[in-house]
């Protein structure tokens, strides 16, 4: 009763998975970093769950027959067990650091990694170093199970410490349930691995991915699709938060940016250009601010930033960082573009604006002054689509 119930355990999240197999591949379209890895935490799950069901159904089975499927699916099974532990720490890298050229250096080293335990899962019916089957066609752990085990570990262990150390670039909610991983995985491991019989670990990395995948769903309908900046929904959202109730329960500021010449951009270079200078512009947005802060996309190449508990010294600095940025941008990459922003900011002020829309008016208002009073001046910081 007890294998039975085991195989049956293994094949519901095996069929739970497999249900969230279209999500999944809708999130992964556009190859982001962690999209990707996710994709293939998901996927080597069911596959290590689908696995491991086989081998306890045929466990003790008699026939020569029995004795070849388990071999096979036992080595199968152990080639691949370390690849939702990799995967998982090139996803939960990139979503503390958010820097893709990272994230492919990072899988370098761990896919060489990977084709090491791989090679050494698929010699064990050879040597019977990780496992083997008896007499009675029943699986055995092997001499070197503990030191796999101990790899496996190391690798939970060094996802908890990149999430630790970058705890600060994100919200508190975001790193709980980022942490939702190793650390359960890991328990249930251990238990597994004292008392031989158990069935843990996966059910429980089950339940993460659940868990992540209505995180992501629920974040994609408050993204923008093309730029990865919030969308209007959310800005409204988090303005309502904070200013709704008239007078908000701490201070926060606001910056509106324009991007300049987008049109030029666009009718010279093309959509496709234009479509990359939007991903830009969201990309210095963000590495300008702090993890607490909101960059949202407010409508064709606007943009707008909230900054919570933000001083009129701190939102120059921050416009200053951003100015910094694009013109770096444009002397460092080849582009067939210069970008520039016009912007409005400003605290906002209970008394004058007394809502989120007309503080938005305020912040809009802000930044065509900016917008003419440069072009008055005739300033050459204007963006181009010539990279001159």
């Amino acid at each position: 009763m007890e294998q039975i119930l085991r195989v049956q355990i293994n094949l519901l999240c095996f069929l739970v998975l497999a249900a969230l197999a279209p999500a999944l591949e809708r999130r992964s379209s556009k190859g982001a970093p962690d999209a990707l890895a996710f994709k293939l935490l998901a996927g080597s799950t069911a596959a290590l769950l689908f696995l491991d069901a086989l081998a306890w159904a045929l466990n003790g089975s008699p026939g020569g027959a029995a004795r070849i499927i388990l071999y096979a699916a036992n080595s199968l099974y152990f080639a691949i067990h370390p690849l939702p532990s990799l995967a998982y720490l090139v996803y939960a890298d990139y979503q503390v650091r958010r820097d893709p050229s990272r994230s492919a250096r990072l899988a370098k080293p761990l896919a060489a990694l990977y084709a090491l335990l791989a090679a050494w899962a698929l010699s064990t019916p050879l040597d019977g170093w990780i496992f083997r089957i008896d007499e009675a066609n029943r699986y055995r752990r092997g001499p070197g199970f503990a030191v796999y085990g101990l790899v496996l570990f190391a690798l939970l262990g060094l996802s908890a410490i990149s999430l630790i150390s970058g705890r600060r670039r994100l919200r508190p909610g975001a790193f709980w349930s980022l942490l939702a991983y190793p650390l359960p995985v890991a328990a249930a491991a251990l238990a597994q691995d004292l008392a031989y019989g158990l069935v843990l670990v996966w059910p429980a990395t089950t339940i993460f991915i659940v868990v992540a995948a209505v995180n992501l769903q629920r974040r994609r309908a408050s993204t923008d699709h093309l730029t990865g900046a919030a969308n209007r929904r959310s800005l409204d959202e988090e303005l309502e938060r904070l200013a709704g109730s008239g007078k908000p329960a701490r201070p926060f500021g606001g910056i509106l940016l324009d991007l300049d010449d987008f049109k030029s951009i666009n009718d010279r270079c093309g959509h496709e250009a234009g479509d990359s200078a939007l991903e830009d512009a969201a990309a210095i947005l963000r590495s300008s601010v702090r993890q607490e802060d909101l960059v949202a996309r407010y409508g064709g190449d606007e943009f707008v930033v909230i900054l919570p508990e933000a001083a009129e010294a701190s939102l120059d600095e921050v416009v200053r960082r951003i100015r910094a940025k694009a013109e770096a941008l444009g002397a460092r990459e080849e582009r067939p573009y210069r970008l520039s922003f016009s912007v409005g900011s400003a605290l906002y002020d209970p008394e004058a604006d007394g809502s989120a829309a007309r503080f938005l008016a305020r912040l809009d208002a802000a930044m065509y002054a900016d917008k003419e009073g440069r072009k008055a001046r005739g300033r050459p910081d204007r963006a181009s689509s010539e990279p001159g």
